[in-house]
């Protein structure tokens, strides 16, 4: 049995800080100890590179900026240029006899440090840098008691530390996991992650989860995760810079974090701790509880420890099977105790006594209690309920305390009641619940200084600063929040760490996630006069997002903006603060008004539609100030574009009523990169936006003109399009149909809409010749696949300017379904080569797809000696990268060359021998056939190469074999 780390004197910090926030730069990566462990493989701090094969010409079309590493503005920070020079590293593929020089160590670190910036996320440790350390003498029960005890000194187990809202869960993890941090030992790895329900969304979603862990372990021990690596340095050399041209996504996170855990507890133990499960959404947070069960069952139990502690409130997660379990509000009267009695330490003990019991286990409610005496004490010019205390007595006080709700929601509902000025704090409260992210002190402020009740936008901003009441500091303005906002709103400081942030200012935020969840679920209800003339809920959330939008697109028509040129557009922010998050945000909440049913027939006004003005200058302001989405934001986009790009509803429904009005409307209009509105709409899966531009004639209008709020998915049979005006088979700069951009995004439902048309070109050929089936092929979109040869119309053998056919994109990348449905179809060309001569056998053994491989020989039509252009067979091909099961199940065919040749006279031997690949050269001289001394054009034998590269044990079998040096 083997105890958790926590007692006992703090070992010597030799470790990287794997809860350091994004640095600017990762200092001595790769330069920590070597972990080695006699019963399983060994791991160095070194990435293994990747041979890189001609798909460079698929770049066009995962660079969909069309503009490279430009796009900024024409600006290229250090970091891009970086990875372009790491990229010309990765596309050299030095031979093998360079891989440990120093240039190319310096290469592998340099891709580590990257990789790792891909990974981080600015706000990865804000949460658990803004939690607050518990009063002294409080959480050390936790370590006493039987469960946690029994879950600390076993070698694999899961503690579930669940409560009510505001019962002290978080700080508790808080102070075990600094606990941990001070006491473990030299190689157990401490992951955590904090979810935040109040945070930006990768702080309470499985991806940013993912990320946080790998760019954790990635720290502790990188030569654990080669295929994370590899995956990175092929992305930035075919697709361009990470989270800008690329980023990654939730599966594949997933993907490298359980293939890595059994390797990474080969060598060391881990232990993990989540806080706030229930924060990252009622769906996620049953997934991912069910995948902590599924990591402890699946792990092979010859391992090293491994815990996970993680906190959750009894919902969701109700019926969950986990035998450790410690109820926090059954636990923690006395570190309420200690709370109220460190706070409040003038007050008498029964007053202190009676907060305690009422608190029944919540420390939310406690705090909030004594905020409320605490500033009346402060403040005697305030009357507390109309207590005049001292003098009343403090049997009216304890008579007051008795009357407050014991449950929170009851308790926070008794202070928006209290609340005087409603409407200026449903304007707070509306910000701080839907913002797409925290809110800076001064972004909150200039929120604040709009009048949410302008007549249109074209008002200029800045003449809401000289209203009466503007606080002209942050004092000022926190005092206020604290005011309107009864307490439940904070102003949190910025980190004290060297992180990379957009801004390092002071955000506002709920004081805790349970004040979120009343406003969302009754507050902003009860503060929203005219939500609650209406019977739908729904309306108080679209309302917020409504309002939110309003504020957001009125900067896009000040006056200062719309003129301001490419060198002083960045000024403006330190003018008007909020507008970087206007240009980020605006589309969201038009999107979140509308998904809520909120009505949005009057949102052209805004924009002042048919002019494009206020687009193109949200275009301009995105090109230098919001990065994030300069890509979608292409310059030369229409409204309508904008509209099919984000599937704005309602919008797209108002301008199609309105077309008939404007004689030079054209449906499709196309963008700087040629993209019309379908293929914007197809292209990123928006179903009901794809049937309303093919139906553009029918737009959904009632008989007195008015849009129908209503939208419902036909079946795909009684699709009846108007293609006469929407061009369907339209192409962008890049050569992308509607039906090849959803073909290649794996849209199976928009396939079946275009091809439900009859209209469509199903051959149709992009710039590099990839046809909607080669496209879906490609990238592994099988159902697409199926519906695209169901039609009986597609070109099985079509090839793109590789010469690349779907079998042979789809064998190359191991998608083994779809390699079996295009040779049922009885008319693929299972031998044909691309421009390098390669087929589908020789890459399908070349990248290790073992079961793709089987498939092919299966046929017995497959010519197993095929050579590329350098004369290299599958079998040689499968020696070079080590592939052993791949080598046996070509040579079990009886019929694959074992003493073939490339153009440089090298053998299968000879590459196995060179790459080290001992298990190969055994399989290759075990068959009796082949020829151990042949020499290539230089005169290299196999035993030459291994001698050469100190390959010892390869160098005994070979001379065993009868090698001659």
């Amino acid at each position: 049995m083997s105890e958790l780390p926590l007692a006992g004197p703090a070992p010597q910090n030799n470790r990287n800080d794997s809860h350091a926030s994004v640095p600017t730069s990762i200092q001595n990566f790769g330069s920590g100890p070597q972990y080695t462990n006699t019963s399983g493989p060994q791991y160095n701090n070194t990435a293994g590179g990747t041979q890189i094969t001609g798909d460079n010409h698929i770049t066009a079309e995962y660079n969909q900026n069309y503009g490279g590493l430009q796009l900024n503005g024409g600006h290229q920070s250090s970091q891009y240029v970086v990875i372009g020079s790491i990229t010309q590293i990765f596309n050299a593929n030095p031979p093998p006899d360079n891989q440990n020089t120093p240039e190319d160590k310096n290469a592998k670190n340099a891709s580590l440090d990257l990789c790792l910036q891909s990974l981080a996320f600015e706000q990865m440790e804000n949460r658990r840098m803004e939690i607050k350390t518990g009063a002294k003498g409080t959480c050390e029960w936790l370590f006493q008691h039987k469960t946690y005890k029994a879950w600390a000194t076993s070698d694999r187990d899961l503690l579930w530390i669940k409560g009510k809202p505001g019962s002290g869960k978080s700080t508790l993890l808080h102070y075990v996991l600094e606990k941990a941090f001070n006491t473990r030992s030299n190689d157990t790895i401490i992951l955590s992650f904090f979810f935040h329900g109040r945070g930006s969304e990768l702080q309470k979603s499985p991806l940013g989860f993912y990320l946080s862990l790998l760019y954790q372990l990635l720290c502790e021990i990188p030569g654990a995760f080669p295929e994370l690596l590899s995956t990175f340095e092929t992305r930035c050399s075919k697709r361009g810079i990470p989270n800008k041209d690329w980023k990654w996504h939730e599966k594949e996170l997933l993907y490298f974090f359980e293939s890595s855990l059994p390797v990474v507890l080969k060598s060391r133990p881990v232990c993990l701790f989540v806080d706030a499960l229930d924060e990252c959404g009622e769906n996620a947070a049953v997934d991912l509880a069910k995948k902590f069960n599924s990591w402890f069952k699946d792990l092979s139990s010859d391992g090293l420890p491994f815990h996970i502690y993680f906190t959750c409130r009894h919902y969701p997660i109700v019926a969950f099977e986990c035998r450790s379990q410690i109820c926090v509000e059954e636990e923690n009267a006395k570190d309420i105790s200690i709370y109220v009695h460190s706070t409040l330490p003038n007050i008498p003990g029964p007053v202190q006594d009676m907060i305690v019991k009422r608190a029944s286990g919540v420390f939310m409610w406690a705090r909030l209690v004594a905020t409320r005496i605490i500033e009346r004490d402060i403040d005697r010019s305030v009357d507390w309920e109309g207590v005049d205390w001292p003098e009343a007595g403090w049997e009216k006080v304890e008579e007051k305390i008795g009357r407050i709700p014991n449950e929170l929601s009851d308790l926070y509902k008794q202070l928006v009641e209290s609340i005087e000025d409603k409407q200026e704090a449903l304007k707070l409260f509306q910000w701080v619940c839907f913002a797409k992210r925290p809110l800076s002190l001064d972004e909150l402020r200039w929120v604040m200084i709009v009048d949410p009740k302008l007549d249109g936008p074209h008002k200029l901003l800045k003449e809401s600063k000289d209203a009466p009441g503007f606080p002209p500091d942050n004092e000022g303005m926190k005092r206020r929040f604290t005011r309107l906002s009864c307490g439940l709103v904070e102003v949190v400081p910025p980190s004290n760490k060297p992180v990379v942030l957009l801004f390092n200012k002071p955000v506002v935020q709920f004081i805790h996630q349970s004040v979120k969840d009343f406003f969302v679920e009754r507050g902003l209800f009860m503060l929203d006069s005219g939500a609650r003339s209406t019977e739908n809920p729904k309306i108080v959330v679209g309302n917020a997002h409504y309002q939110l939008f309003r504020t957001c697109i009125c900067h896009f028509a000040i006056k200062k903006v719309t003129q301001s040129s490419s060198t002083d557009i960045s000024d403006l922010e330190s003018q008007f603060p909020l507008l970087r998050y206007a240009a980020e945000s605006w589309m969201l909440h038009i999107c979140q008004s509308d998904s809520h049913e909120f009505p949005q027939d009057n949102l052209l006004d805004y924009f002042g539609w048919p002019s494009e003005n206020l687009v193109q200058t949200w275009e301009r302001v995105c090109f230098y100030m919001a990065p994030s989405i300069s890509v979608t934001a292409t310059l030369g986009k229409s409204l309508l574009h904008v509209v099919s790009q984000y599937q704005m509803k309602g919008l797209l429904q108002a301008i199609l009523e309105r077309r008939a009005d404007q004689h030079n409307f054209d449906i499709n209009v196309r963008d700087g990169c040629g993209h019309t509105p379908l293929i914007l709409a197809s292209k990123h899966g928006h179903i009901a936006t794809v049937q309303l531009l093919l139906h553009s004639d029918k737009a959904n209008i009632d008989a007195k003109g008015n849009i129908n709020r209503k939208w419902h998915i036909k079946p795909f049979s009684m699709f009846l399009p108007d293609t006469n005006k929407v061009d369907i088979n339209a192409k962008d700069n890049n050569g992308m149909t509607p039906l090849i951009s959803a073909s290649r995004y794996g849209h199976e439902a928009i396939v079946k809409i275009l091809l439900n048309t009859k209209k469509v070109d199903i051959n149709a050929k992009n710039k590099n010749s990839m046809t909607p089936l080669i496209s879906a092929a490609c990238y592994g979109n099988e159902a697409i696949v199926k519906a695209l040869l169901n039609t009986k119309k597609v070109d099985v053998n079509a090839k793109d300017n590789l010469d690349r056919t779907a079998l042979i994109y789809t064998s190359k990348r191991g998608h083994e379904a779809i390699v079996k449905i295009l040779l049922n179809t009885g008319q693929a060309d299972i031998n044909v080569k691309d421009q390098w001569g390669r087929s589908a056998l020789i890459y399908a053994s070349e990248s290790g797809h073992t079961a793709v491989v089987e498939i092919l020989l299966n046929t017995d039509k497959v010519d197993i000696d095929g050579k590329d252009k350098m004369d290299m067979t599958a079998l040689i091909h499968a020696s070079e990268r080590g592939h052993e099961v791949m080598v046996k199940m070509l040579l079990n065919t009886c019929k694959a060359d074992i003493n073939a040749k490339d153009q440089w006279g090298k053998s299968a031997l000879m590459y196995a021998s060179d790459g080290g690949h001992t298990a190969v050269v055994e399989i290759l001289l075990n068959t009796d056939k082949v020829d151990v001394n042949a020499k290539d054009q230089w005169g290299t034998s196999a035993l030459m190469y291994a001698s050469k590269y100190g390959y010892k044990a390869i160098v005994e079998i070979l001379e065993k074999a009868g090698a001659l040096d």
